[in-house]
């Protein structure tokens, strides 16, 4: 998937876009085959049927790694340790040395595999450790919960008592396990949150990668950006540096993250702002041109004045940021009652250097100009569409440099932008220029610049490369269940921009069980990512949904359940509707276990009444705290359920019995509550080892 060295020089003449303007996009010199995203004639067709989505991280209580979009980040499949063959431990194994004992961190192009999550069953559970791409452990299984390892070779685990800590490649802590949210930032910084009994926040420490502690900031720190994290603190609001200093007071309510060396502040919310550099200088003079923001006397819409007090352009606008350099990003309706509308690149001589015509406009880090594509109209944009409709790169002055082909832009660090145009993922600079210094690779995706390598998600798999496009290692979060018997993550068919997983089961000993689970699993999980957009002809904009999700795995004696949890979110909506769904296999012949197969064929409509008195008295005892909607439920074949140790599990989605506030509604009953109607004879039984 990668791009290979093979010593030939390539260069593409430059192309005209749609409007003219020269593409002089990724003019490469260096002597690899690199594709670049933006030097064909005409971009690819977006490949909307293929199954890449942004690996969706499943978070810890440990918190996540930064950045988005991450569409995210890293996958995390998980399974409890109620759901293996044992009970859950009290607490996890020690995990050995101190932070004192850790040794430097470890370069690069270390020899040796690169961890990777991996999940094996032990005398205590489902717990996690790292392996290699093989599942060769390298790390041992002593965590409830992992995360990938980050380009500066530090990950983020858990242990049974929800306790975190970050290790280094050989499974050393660096930073003590702790009841904290842990975050790694861009500039390689641990942000340890330790937890308040109400879980938010107390107060932060920051580690450097090795472990030093660096400062002690009160409550939340934000990300660094440009060296500075906003800090909304009472009585010290304004920008914290590396050491911790309150190196920019501000005492507004708006603090937005500096970028390309300036930050947009404001005194309240929904009011005039004005641009700050990275000494806390107000620059409007300067980098605005002299052009203040104001607001009309109905305080709806804003406008713009020139130094000398003259109006440059009426209020007209519903959202509009301070002149930088020339230009600034304004949201336009002629409808003065509209609230919503499309976007538009205005010139300080009052002129549009972008008509207000974009699904969204952002500047980049380095000075670039991501802008979404055209609109008819638009009285209301989803939050976060830019995000997810086509887009194209303009220079900071609103010249277009790209067609509007591409998706995953972000900013990757050093200067550059990932871009994708739905095959390949490529760096562009501050000029407008394809990188010199950095590989094309194949697949679709972001990535970020960590530590000298390429960090980030490609075709829905947290994925490692090396500086010359050599992939280190990609984490498809395997679990060793036991008996040579291992699960692995696909990535289910649906749209481009959903990231819905399912496990693939290997190391069974009879090829066609195999087959035989592999299928069923497939038919059912794998696919449904979400339905292609739809166009409105009206509007020109797309109407976007997307299924995120992951799975987890444990086995309840010969028995190998399977459970996909998704989250269904159409763009714009409220929220989304969360989704569970669980198979069981009898690992000696592959059957699918359906909960009828568990009881006496004389004794099922028995097992089901069971089943709902049992339920039914949960509903009563907690009908005031949970305010269910219904007083009691029957039980049918088709009832969703999960198998245990303990018992059978009944499953009911939010707003089918109570509200969706009140999220899934779970009911265990124990094997022994149906020792009467369960078929000691059944292979099911047999094989769950409960008769």
């Amino acid at each position: 998937m990668a791009t290979t060295h093979d010593g030939k020089k390539t260069r593409q003449a430059p192309r005209e876009t749609v409007t003219g303007a020269a593409d002089r996009f990724l003019q490469e010199t260096r002597p690899r085959p690199s594709w670049s995203v933006l030097r064909m004639p005409a971009f690819w067709v977006i490949l909307l049927l293929a199954a890449a989505a942004i690996l969706v991280a499943t978070l810890t209580s440990c918190g996540r790694q930064e950045g988005k979009t991450e569409p995210s980040a890293s996958a995390t499949v998980s399974a409890t340790a109620s759901d293996t063959k044992t009970a859950e431990p009290s607490a996890s194994a020690e995990p050995s040395p101190t932070p004192e004992e850790s040794g430097p961190d470890l370069p690069p192009q270390v020899e040796g595999a690169w961890p990777v999550p991996w999940g094996w069953m032990t005398d205590e559970g489902l717990r996690y450790g790292y392996a290699d791409e093989a599942g060769n452990k390298l790390i041992e299984p002593v965590y409830t919960a992992v995360q990938p390892f980050s380009g500066f070779g530090r990950a983020i685990v858990t242990d049974a008592s929800e306790q975190c800590g970050v290790i280094d490649r050989e499974g050393r802590l660096v930073v003590p396990m702790k009841p904290a949210f842990i975050t790694q930032m861009a500039n390689g910084m641990l942000s340890v949150g330790l937890r308040s009994g109400d879980g938010g926040t107390t107060v932060t420490e920051v580690y450097d990668v090795d472990g030093k502690l660096l400062f002690t900031a009160p409550d939340y720190l934000s990300a660094y950006h440009d060296g500075l994290s906003a800090t909304w603190k009472e009585g010290a609001k304004g920008y914290l540096d590396v050491t911790g200093k309150l190196a920019i007071p501000f005492a507004g309510s708006l603090l937005n993250d500096f970028s390309g060396g300036y930050a947009i502040v404001g005194e309240i919310y929904d009011a005039p702002t004005h641009l700050i550099d990275t000494k806390g200088n107000d620059v409007t003079a300067t980098v605005s041109g002299g052009i203040t923001l104001f607001k009309d006397e109905s305080g709806k819409r804003f406008g713009y004045r020139r130094a000398d007090g003259s109006v440059l352009a009426e209020a007209t606008f519903i959202e509009a940021e301070p002149f930088r350099n020339g230009t600034a990003i304004v949201m336009s309706n002629p409808d003065p009652e509209a609230s919503g509308g499309t976007y538009g690149l205005l010139g300080d001589d009052g002129a549009w250097r972008i008509e207000p015509f974009a699904a969204g406009i952002r500047r980049l880090e380095n000075g670039l100009l991501l802008v979404g594509e055209p609109l008819k109209e638009a009285d209301y944009l989803p939050w976060g569409y830019l995000d997810y409709c086509n887009t194209a790169l303009y220079d900071a002055s609103g010249r277009k440099l790209t067609d509007y082909d591409l998706l995953f832009v972000q900013d990757a660090g050093e200067g550059m932008v990932s871009v994708c145009d739905g095959m390949r993922i490529g760096f562009v600079g501050a000029d407008g220029q394809g990188s010199d210094a950095w590989p094309t690779i194949e697949g679709v995706g972001s990535l970020k610049i960590e530590n000298g390598l390429l960090v980030g998600t490609v075709n829905g798999f947290h994925s490692v490369y090396d500086a010359v496009g050599r992939q280190i290692a990609i984490d498809r979060l395997g679990i060793d269940v036991g008996d040579g018997i291992r699960l692995t993550s696909e990535k289910a068919e649906g749209n481009i921009h959903s990231d819905l997983l399912y496990p693939v089961v290997s190391g069974l000993k009879d090829a066609t069980v195999s087959q035989r689970v592999n299928e069923a699993i497939r038919a059912r999980m794998g696919s449904g990512a979400g339905a292609e957009p739809e166009v409105d002809e009206t509007t020109g904009m797309a109407y976007i949904e997307t299924v995120d999700g992951g799975w987890a795995a444990w086995r309840v004696g010969d028995v190998l359940a399977v459970e996909q949890s998704g989250y269904w979110y159409a763009l714009g909506a409220a929220h989304g509707m969360p989704t569970r769904d669980a198979m069981h296999f009898d690992l000696a012949t592959g059957s699918d276990i359906a909960l009828a197969d568990l009881f006496k064929k004389d004794a099922v409509d028995a097992a089901y009444r069971i089943l709902a008195e049992r339920v039914n008295a949960t509903i009563t005892l907690e009908m005031e705290e949970v305010g269910y909607f219904v007083e009691s439920v029957e039980v049918t074949p088709s009832q969703p359920f999960r198998l245990t140790s303990e018992g059978i599990v009944l499953i009911w989605a939010p707003y089918e019995i109570a509200s969706y506030a009140a999220g899934f509604r779970e009911f265990t009953i124990p094997w022994a509550d149906l020792a009467d109607v369960l078929d000691p004879a059944s292979a099911a039984v047999k094989a769950l080892g409960i008769g």
